[in-house]
């Protein structure tokens, strides 16, 4: 049985620095390193002797996490192969956020946000029957990868497609297509003529189902409109994923060009969507990204405009505490507030490392 396209896609985008490495052709003989071997060895152990218990399958699915002496052995062979120190820093991250994903998506653990959860009630009989049949499917080794450590990131992907929680594979030609026009405007511009490289618009996702934008979304385009036709920035980031309410079909980033193009006539090479940010934290981190992106120099600051109560958070202590929390580095320098409806913020150049830490937004 060959495991879909997706899911190497979504592996490869969700621990880049890992498949990069292994995937090298110096690489290809991870599989018959002798330590490997024998941790796959254990780990077919653990499985099927939690397959022969009377354990609900909501419990068998511990065996495919990956256990501290696992990593810690995964870990020695990644190094002894000559592994980089990027992906040696990052390693227990990547440990972390797979053992996060199943068992959220496998067992139906809390995640941080509701929005978040496991599609499925966890107790099910379609979700335990679905659960046997993949833990089964692992042991004969028909489930694909089943060499650690690709044996618990392909189980953790494929618990996020079964839960459609692949918001990371969406929008393929968001580069090539839908911002290539402002990425070519962009090598154009006169950063000195403007004193922001962008105005960023965070999305507010509508509470109600069949409703495409929030009306504060719709506040927070007037005031990102009235900077950009003063010439006070060339371009404008709408940026919001799609999360609200849950199993929404409408994405706040698409939504709020089309608000942009049809209500302000702003032209479309003046818009860059960032369709995957759903938190504040990652609004602002991905924003950091955008302006990689578009060659945007290092020191022009953004411009983030919103109302009161957001701005209040985002130039909180809390939100700090929730950004040292959530994300493997800080998004940048934060503040000072420009006057009621703006703060300003420079990205930190560690924006563009992915933190799997939460799947639909890496």
């Amino acid at each position: 049985m060959n495991t879909p396209a997706s899911f190497d896609k979504l592996v490869t985008i969700l621990f880049p620095a890992l498949t990069a490495f292994l995937t090298a052709d110096k690489h290809l003989e991870w599989a018959s390193r002798p330590k490997v071997q024998q941790l796959r060895s254990i780990r077919v152990a653990r499985l099927q002797e939690s397959l022969s218990s009377t354990a609900r399958s909501t419990i068998r699915v511990d065996a495919m996490l990956i256990t501290a002496t696992d990593a810690s052995t995964l870990q020695t062979e990644l190094e002894a192969s000559g592994a980089p120190k990027e992906l040696l820093q990052i390693w227990p991250r990547y440990i972390a956020a797979a053992n996060r994903i199943i068992n959220v998506y496998g067992t139906g653990s809390r995640p941080r946000y509701a929005a978040d959860s496991i599609s499925y009630d966890p107790s099910s009989h379609f979700w335990l029957r679905f659960l046997d049949s993949v833990l089964a499917a692992q042991l004969s080794g028909d489930a694909g990868k089943d060499t650690p450590p690709w044996d618990a990131f392909y189980f953790a992907v494929r618990l996020l497609c079964a839960n459609n929680r692949d918001d990371a594979l969406r929008y393929p030609e968001l580069w090539t297509k839908d911002n290539a026009p402002a990425v070519a405007l962009a090598r154009t511009i006169t950063w000195d003529d403007f004193p922001w490289a962008a105005v960023l618009v965070p999305g507010e996702g509508p509470e109600r189902d069949g409703v495409k934008i929030s009306p504060l979304a719709g506040l927070r385009m007037e005031f990102a409109v009235t900077q950009y036709l003063e010439k006070q920035t060339p371009f404008l980031i709408v940026s919001g994923g799609t999360v609200h309410p849950a199993y929404t079909e409408f994405n706040e980033a698409f939504e709020m060009k089309k608000w942009l193009l049809e209500q302000h006539g702003v032209p479309p090479e003046r818009i860059l969507l960032e369709p995957f940010a759903r938190h504040t934290t990652t609004n602002f981190r991905n924003a950091g990204r955008i302006l990689r992106m578009l060659g945007a120099p290092e020191e022009k600051p953004v411009l983030l405009v919103s109302n009161e109560y957001q701005l209040e958070f985002i130039d909180s202590d809390r939100f700090r505490r929730i950004e040292k929390e959530e994300l493997l580095y800080g998004v940048g320098k934060i503040g000072p507030r420009q006057g009621n409806f703006g703060i300003m913020f420079l990205p930190s150049p560690f924006c563009g490392v992915v933190d799997p830490m939460d799947p639909m937004d890496p």
